[in-house]
């Protein structure tokens, strides 16, 4: 009897041990073909975009703004900033500067990916006049460096974040970009109905009709009723970057390129935005050391200015703001209108 149960126990137990390998087996070889889809196809230009190719078509937005970039060479205003300046209008620049303008910014984006878009335009283009450097806070907080400038090696090679420790990244960070779903989703969508999406020539902020936006009754895409519901949704996703600590290396980093471009004759506006005031209520009530926080970055970057560095202060808010549709899109992106009663003063002004 006891040999009868040894021998059921030892088949279940070899039983159990085959299902176990089975299934590692079976997840392997799915690792290994999903690793073998993404490498191929490459949707997100981690492997093989060592340059700016404007015929290639990519899911990774970054690289899409490089495209800006290089496929300008007779730009002479370059506008970069996060998702916060995607709202600025390249075409509103063009009217009262009489200069060609591209709107490089892309949401999220850090130091280093506005270095890498400046750079890549400039390794192109002798003609760039201006810069309108859309700052954020976050920006110069380390856990805002994105993959997708880290992992592209051409966004990697004009950011100068060899120099910073990160350069490409680990190799752990390596092989997650290689079997990351989100990779393989973005290789399905450019197989598919997203297969012809490319960047656009002008950047963002091309599609705004910045004559709606000169309007003083204009109002956003944000009704006021659903204001105070969208800022409540927006404020988790900000609350990281207000508390992170910005590190000296980082502030290196952009002094010596805010200093570069002004050197080489270009004049750089920086623009210090504001976020909607009811939000802005709520920081100083739960964040209250961001408040410190901003005060400083602000404080310092104001040294900057100079004979070719303009600093537009708003970090305390847009003059005639009452935190509604007409200035805010939600907590933290202004409107069209918004942004140009902030960047007029340094535009119209001489």
């Amino acid at each position: 009897m006891n040999d009868s149960m040894q021998d059921i126990e030892s088949k279940s137990h070899g039983k159990a041990l085959k299902n176990i390998f089975f299934f590692a087996g079976s997840f392997l070889v799915m690792m290994g073909l999903v690793a073998l889809f993404n490498l191929t196809l490459d949707p997100m230009c981690y492997y093989r975009c060592e340059t700016v190719d404007l015929d290639r078509k990519s899911q990774n937005v970054y690289y899409r703004s490089a495209q800006t970039a290089a496929a300008n060479p007779d730009a002479e205003v370059l506008i970069v900033g996060s998702s916060r300046g995607e709202r600025v209008s390249p075409r509103w620049v063009e009217s009262v500067t009489g200069l060609k303008a591209i709107n490089l910014s892309q949401g999220g984006a850090d130091v280093f990916l506005k270095i890498a878009l400046i750079n890549i335009a400039l390794a192109k283009n002798s003609n760039v006049k201006k810069i309108i450097w859309m700052a954020d806070y976050f920006e110069l907080v380390p856990i805002s460096t994105d993959i997708k400038t880290r992992l592209t090696p051409v966004l990697l090679k004009y950011s100068g974040l060899q120099s910073s420790g990160l350069s490409r990244g680990g190799l752990f960070e390596q092989i997650q970009g290689i079997i990351d779903h989100r990779t393989l989703e973005a290789g399905l969508d450019l197989l598919g109905k997203n297969s012809a999406e490319t960047f656009r020539k002008a950047g963002n902020g091309s599609e705004i009709d910045y004559l709606k936006c000169l309007d003083p009754n204009f109002v956003g895409p944000t009704s006021a009723d659903k204001m105070n519901k969208v800022i409540g949704e927006g404020f988790a996703s900000f609350a990281g970057g207000w508390a992170g600590v910005q590190v000296p290396h980082y502030w290196d980093v952009f002094e010596k390129e805010i200093r570069s471009l002004s050197e080489r004759g270009i004049e750089v506006i920086i623009n210090l935005a504001p976020y909607n005031p009811i939000m802005f209520e709520r920081v100083m009530r739960e964040i209250p050391v961001s408040i410190k926080n901003r005060k400083t970055w602000s404080e310092r970057i104001q040294k900057l200015a100079g004979p070719k560095i303009k600093v537009l202060r708003f970090e305390e808010g847009i003059p005639g703001d009452d935190g509604g549709p007409r200035f805010w899109e939600d907590g933290a992106h202004p409107t069209c209108f918004g942004v140009i009663e902030m960047l007029k003063f340094g535009l119209l002004s001489k």
